[in-house]
């Protein structure tokens, strides 16, 4: 038998007992090993994720709000305002909802029974009883939404139909005769 060939570094002998070449086999797979590994633990989780999607859950687009007898004329009902972000609005004309959100830059506006406007705290627009401009960076009125009644007599507000043009505020889907 032979016995294992002695290296010398400098003064000091050094015995190998793994050679360079199983080292760099066993270092290259325990990388690839590592690797596979990893891939496939993210492989998981992404499946795992993916019975959990990112889903909004937002308040329905369609809601009736009560009667017509439920709001006073001449008045404006601000009761929706945490869950839909509408007004109220009860003329002797009709009833129409406009949305408590500010043209400008999507700030919520709120109600000034006081000074009769709505107005917008983020950059100082000022809206009138109807939601037309009459002071601050707006450039539109407040939009008016969708109000129709169903069989039954309750006011139903669609917040997908919307209005923001003067022009079209007084079209039937947006005013409420009553």
């Amino acid at each position: 038998m032979t016995e294992p060939v002695m290296n010398t570094v400098g003064d000091e002998e050094v015995n190998p007992s793994l050679p360079r070449r199983k080292f760099l086999m066993r270092l290259s797979g325990l990388v690839g090993w590592t690797s596979i590994g990893a891939w496939l633990t993210g492989l998981s989780l992404a499946s795992v994720r993916f019975f959990f999607p990112r889903v909004r859950y937002e308040p329905p687009t369609r809601f009736k709000i009560g009667l017509p007898e439920d709001y006073v004329v001449d008045t404006i009902d601000s009761r929706w305002i945490k869950e839909h972000n509408v007004f109220i609005v009860r003329q002797p004309k009709g009833i129409y909802v406009m949305k408590s959100i500010c043209p400008h830059l999507g700030c919520a506006v709120s109600w000034f029974n006081s000074e009769s406007i709505f107005k917008c705290p983020c950059h100082g627009s000022f809206f009138d009883v109807n939601g037309d401009v009459i002071g601050g960076p707006a450039p539109g009125p407040l939009a008016r939404v969708g109000v129709s009644l169903d069989l039954a007599g309750n006011i139903v507000v669609d917040t997908v139909q919307e209005a923001g043009k003067t022009d079209q505020r007084e079209k039937r889907a947006f005013l409420l005769k009553v």
